[in-house]
């Protein structure tokens, strides 16, 4: 089997080759126009990250064109996120021409989530291949056969599986690539089923404190302190590695737009090293990563 690739979230060209050098095989980013905020604002956004004042999102044409030109050097693709949960009708000629300007430059990955927005470039004729988002809520064998009918290239499983669960969805579908969350952001909401804004002016939602209760959740005991700017501290399945690779995983994806580049340059490079280690048992992983430490923020407990 082969190895599993990375995929690392991008706030800017500036720190694309560092990523592409940590480990990262692809990267994937944001773009919102300035055209696009001034008609719809940021309540409407072109993505789930509704966040503006903090270096998340690419905002310009040029930017893109100089993260083309990274592309075409270093030779790590990078897909672009359109991957609200759905949008206005008037909204899909809209984004359909942002495509087509960005295909320009080369770009052709496009992690969308609105089956409507799917159907819709299909019928434009909009070239590119199709990861559908975790967002779009694709949590079953037949939502994945569904989904196969509209073209989709790869499948980005929500936070809430398992992986037997994606084993399931990966034997009904073959033959398609599947991408796991494996670092960082371990949301206790499901993006589909979330109609919080991750914006500015409020809180998010999934920063309120809460403590899961369950068989299945693991709480960090008070005297077991794991500090919150290590690795895998905001969500890890550095143990799951190996579970997720029989499940028939190709790509594991580091959560990271919006912070700060040295975080996930390590985040990277550790998860390389991980990757590195292939076989190697839960334990092993730990000493070899972690110095034996966890942060008992498992993504998916083993």
């Amino acid at each position: 089997m082969n190895r599993m690739k990375i995929t690392a979230g991008l706030s800017s060209p500036e720190a694309y080759p560092r990523l592409v050098q940590a480990g990262a095989d692809e990267l994937f980013a944001g773009f919102i126009p300035w055209e696009w905020l001034e008609k719809y604002t940021n309540l409407t956004p072109l993505n789930r990250r509704e966040v503006l004042l903090h270096g998340i999102q690419i905002d310009t044409l040029d930017e893109m064109h100089l993260l083309a030109e990274q592309v075409e050097k270093y030779g790590a693709p990078v897909s672009l996120t359109f991957n609200s949960i759905s949008y206005l009708p008037e909204q899909y000629p809209v984004i359909a021409e942002l495509l087509f300007q960005l295909s320009q430059l080369g770009f052709r990955d496009w992690i969308l989530a609105d089956p409507g927005l799917i159907l819709y470039l299909k019928n434009q004729d909009i070239n590119g291949r199709i990861h559908l988002s975790g967002e779009a809520g694709c949590f079953n064998p037949d939502a994945f056969r569904l989904f196969s009918r509209m073209g989709v290239h790869r499948y980005i499983f929500p936070r809430k599986m398992t992986p037997e669960e994606m084993a399931a969805c990966i034997s009904a579908v073959p033959g398609a690539e599947y991408e796991a969350f494996a670092l960082n952001e371990r949301c206790h909401y499901s993006g589909a089923f979330c109609s919080s804004l991750h914006c500015d002016e409020l809180d998010h939602l999934c920063h309120v404190p809460f403590r899961p209760v369950g068989p299945d959740c693991r709480i960090r005991e008070e005297d077991d302190p794991y500090p919150a700017d290590h690795f895998g501290a905001g969500g890890c399945a550095l143990c799951a590695l190996p579970l997720l690779k029989q499940a028939g995983v190709t790509h594991l994806k580091v959560v990271g737009r919006g912070a700060h580049v040295e975080c996930i340059e390590r985040d990277v490079a550790l998860l390389r090293r991980a990757l590195d280690l292939d076989g190697a048992a839960p334990e092993a992983l730990r000493r070899e990563i972690l110095g034996g430490a966890c942060s008992r923020n498992c993504y998916y407990p083993v």
